[in-house]
């Protein structure tokens, strides 16, 4: 769902600073079930090109952490971490309203 990354990277980092490592740890922990396709990719493609999928969840997160920045969303502090910048809490309350109103997952349990 578009947004949703975004929205947990924005939620992980709340009104505290994080060092990149404690994001990167946080975001991974809390988005585990995005990655069930790049899962399936990386048994296709592992074998071939040598890429772990630990390297492309990383390379995920960075690339993701880029366009944040880019856009103004988060910021570094001087001291290093991560915080959110009021562009991105007026983004975080956009995100929120936007997938409360979308449609329920398809996922539904097993019967």
């Amino acid at each position: 769902m578009k947004g949703f990354l975004t929205l947990n990277a924005l939620r992980v980092l709340g009104d505290s600073t994080h060092s990149t490592g404690s994001f990167l740890e946080a975001f991974l922990s809390s988005t585990k079930g995005d990655y069930r396709a790049l899962r399936n990719w990386r048994r296709h493609r592992s074998s071939r090109s040598g890429v772990t999928l630990e390297q492309l969840q990383t390379h995920r997160f960075y690339t993701l952490i880029s366009i944040l920045k880019r856009d103004g969303l988060i910021r570094k502090s001087s001291l290093g971490g991560w915080f959110r910048t009021p562009k991105g809490n007026t983004k975080l309350q956009q995100l929120k309203k936007r997938l409360s109103l979308s449609f329920p997952s398809q996922e539904y349990p097993k019967a």
